[in-house]
């Protein structure tokens, strides 16, 4: 096999969308034509979709469904495959190429949320239903039964297939409002198998309070990604309508906790990677996130959003004042920037939009826009 190419991610991660489709992983492109929600878990683990994706990477070739990992390798960006194999490296890899098993589940359940971020969707967010018909770049929405992939058979064949599960992974839509989610955690606990599990958990934490502390007691350890865009002002217009000082109360809560560890997760975009200092000193004061390596997830959409089309004045400030981070992503991302005389014209007027909408005021928040 081809180590420059390799993957161990489809010989051991299964992961669901929230509207009931399979994928490798939550960086690869969705199997639109597969509906999980009455699946048997085995049967589809060990389909052919599944062993020709396997048979590439094996081959040496990236399968298309690959291409974001692809892209940010070529251009010198950390992907998520050199990351997984990172994790994974305890566990004998020839093993699983010649008998896949399950180790890490990522389930998202649906898509119930109750924050309106900025970069988000009515897939991802229930809650911006109610709006993405006034904002061209989303359109209407129909909330149909896929997002109840949950309610049917393929759920209950993965609570029957949990022996060589090491990681179960929720994200949402908020996860900690799925009812789904908080089933499959009494059942982990009744059937004593949760002390062998770790969790992890992409959350907006406004639900994380001590009810939670008293469930997760029982896990072998959980990781908490919390997600937070920015200081006060930035966080709260781009995580719509969350409160920023509540979130200061969860991470407080958290870090009185033995066996859970929270790292920051940002969304970084062209409207808030100037707005980083704020994140790194949030990290330092708690002391989060390991060796300050922030969990860092990229806008890609839309396009206009991405830290691409940061005004010219923008990135330079950004490489000025990020150049000495200690994060390795970080720096990854400021080789990136291209000085191409952008004006973010189409970012600004989303933004008037949501102003409009909303009541909000972002003029005063994301200045450096207009810089």
């Amino acid at each position: 096999m081809n180590n420059d190419i390799f993957c161990i991610v489809p010989f051991l991660n299964f992961s669901s969308t929230n509207d009931g489709h399979p994928r490798l992983c939550c960086q690869a492109s969705t199997w639109k034509d597969i509906d999980i929600k009455n699946l048997n878990i085995k049967d589809l683990w060990h389909s052919k979709k599944y062993n020709d994706i396997r048979n590439k990477f094996i081959n040496g070739e990236w399968p298309d469904e690959c291409n974001i990992c692809k892209s940010r390798e070529s251009k010198g960006i950390d992907s998520r495959r050199q990351d997984q194999l990172k994790i994974w490296n305890h566990l004998d890899f020839n093993k699983l190429i010649n008998e896949p098993k399950i180790h890490y589940y990522d389930l998202r359940l649906g898509n119930t949320c109750n924050l309106k971020c900025i970069m988000c969707n009515p897939t991802n967010s229930s809650l911006w239903a109610t709006e993405s018909h006034l904002i061209e770049h989303l359109g209407s929405h129909n909330q149909h039964e896929g997002f109840t992939w949950a309610d049917g058979k393929l759920l209950d064949s993965i609570m029957n297939n949990l022996q060589d599960v090491e990681v179960m992974y929720f994200s949402g839509g908020e996860p900690l409002l799925n009812k789904k989610h908080i089933g499959i955690l009494d059942k982990l606990i009744e059937s004593n198998l949760a002390h062998k599990i770790s969790l992890e958990y992409d959350t907006n934490g406004t639900y994380i309070n001590k009810i939670w502390m008293e469930k997760w007691k029982y896990f072998k350890n959980i990781l908490i990604h919390l997600s937070i865009d920015g200081g006060k002002k930035v966080n709260e217009y781009v995580r719509y309508p969350v409160s920023y000082n509540k979130i200061i109360n969860v991470i407080e809560l958290l870090n009185n906790q033995p066996t859970i560890r929270t790292e920051l997760q940002i969304a970084l975009g062209a409207h808030n990677f100037h707005d980083l200092q704020s994140i790194i000193d949030l990290t330092k004061k708690y002391n989060l996130n390991v060796d300050n390596q922030y969990n860092i997830s990229i806008v890609e959409f839309p396009k206009w959003m991405t830290i691409h089309n940061m005004t010219n004045t923008d990135k330079k400030y950004c490489i000025n004042k990020y150049q000495k981070c200690s994060s390795r992503r970080v720096k990854s991302l400021l080789k990136t920037l291209k000085f191409t005389n952008n004006t973010p014209t189409q970012l600004q007027n989303y933004f008037k939009k949501l102003d409009t909408i909303r009541g909000l005021d972002h003029t005063n928040i994301f200045y450096w826009l207009y810089s």
